[in-house]
């Protein structure tokens, strides 16, 4: 390993580095889930939330969304809370994090199947009890299991679609899912402009 690598690896120890915090994940009463990308991603991350709130009424999912898309779960009702990722800016997207840091989540549901350096970042300052991720690849020679902010990992599925890989991380709520359809809610307005549109085309 280079010089460089080696820098590196060290440098992502030094800040996944985190002490303990004992805590029952069935207790868990605010969970944010990270899943700011492509409007795709967010389609298939939506069995996450119908599944656990169906468990958990009560407890509280946000979703820390890109401005791309967040309309996808703009109605979704297993959704209680909408916050953007800002990538684009440094100022408004730490604002966001210290604001997200304020909410004192239990939980975090990160979803990258490698170890990413900026999640990493996110993770750190909004400090939740508790850190779900899926398997990860390893980077600059350090194995995703390795790393201590993350408390659980699912289990390797090469062969698995990301909704199902994605779906695993409820089994550490207990959770065995009933389904893994994808939910899209629309307001009266839109959907009174797609019947329309639909009208539009048969006529």
């Amino acid at each position: 390993m280079s010089d460089s690598k080696k820098i590196k690896a060290k440098f992502l120890k030094l800040l996944t580095k985190k002490n303990s915090v004992e805590f029952n994940l069935t207790d868990a009463k605010k969970v944010l889930v990270l899943k700011y990308d492509r409007i795709g991603d967010m389609i298939v991350a939506t069995p996450i939330f119908r599944e656990l709130k169906n468990k958990y009424p009560n407890i509280s999912i946000s979703v820390l969304a890109s401005k791309g898309n967040r309309d996808v779960i703009k109605y979704n009702p297993y959704v209680d809370n909408i916050y953007t990722n800002y990538k684009n800016s440094f100022l408004k997207d730490l604002l966001s994090l210290l604001k997200l840091r304020k909410e004192k989540f239990d939980v975090c549901i990160e979803l990258e199947h490698s170890v990413i350096p900026h999640a990493i970042l996110r993770l750190r300052i909004i400090n939740p009890k508790k850190v779900i991720s899926i398997h990860k690849d390893g980077r600059y020679g350090v194995k995703g299991s390795e790393l201590q902010l993350y408390n659980f990992y699912t289990k390797k599925d090469v062969k698995g679609h990301f909704g199902k890989i994605w779906l695993d991380t409820l089994s550490f709520f207990k959770i065995k899912p009933r389904s893994n359809k994808y939910d899209i809610f629309l307001s009266d307005k839109e959907k009174n402009k797609a019947k329309k549109f639909v009208s539009n085309i048969n006529s």
